[in-house]
């Protein structure tokens, strides 16, 4: 049926005075439970390009984002292939530099959270090669998804080729 389309619905066949139980009762009988905890599921496994819409560094950003999912820092350390001292002196940094929380939106170029255990490669070599790769973005579209001059993505492509 799909999410939107149910939501569509919930004005014909809800009032305003709804209480949460009927509301998930309504969700559960229109079979649209399982369609959004897997949707929920899915953005959970994925880090937002949204987050690097800052000045923080990739690898600052991406702990950022991991810790405020209530990630551990061991875990994150982990998830990214790296030391956990670095995570810490990252997850750091970039609570100086941008104290508050994400404003996360999700794109369809999200990435997947394993992005970085595949490789010893700087993390933004990573970023820019799997959007290449997977999306077939030029650079200008990947300067502009990561914040970053075009022509920083075109070197960082260079370098990784070489």
């Amino acid at each position: 049926m799909g999410i939107n389309r149910g939501a569509t619905n919930l004005d014909n066949d809800l009032t305003n005075s709804i209480s949460e139980k009927d509301l998930l009762e309504f969700i559960r009988k229109k079979g649209l439970l399982n369609e959004l905890i897997n949707e929920k599921q899915d953005f959970e496994d994925l880090i937002p390009l949204s987050i690097f819409k800052n000045d923080l560094g990739s690898y600052e950003s991406i702990c950022k984002y991991l810790k405020e999912q209530g990630l551990k820092n061991k875990e994150i350390a982990n998830l990214t292939g790296r030391d956990s001292k670095s995570v810490w002196q990252a997850i750091n940094k970039a609570n100086k530099k941008h104290p508050k929380q994400f404003t996360i939106s999700h794109s369809p170029y999200d990435l997947p959270k394993d992005i970085l255990q595949k490789t010893q490669l700087p993390v933004l070599e990573c970023i820019v090669s799997h959007l290449i790769e997977n999306y077939h973005l030029n650079y200008a579209q990947i300067g502009e998804l990561l914040n970053r001059d075009q022509r920083t993505i075109w070197t960082i492509h260079n370098r990784k080729k070489k």
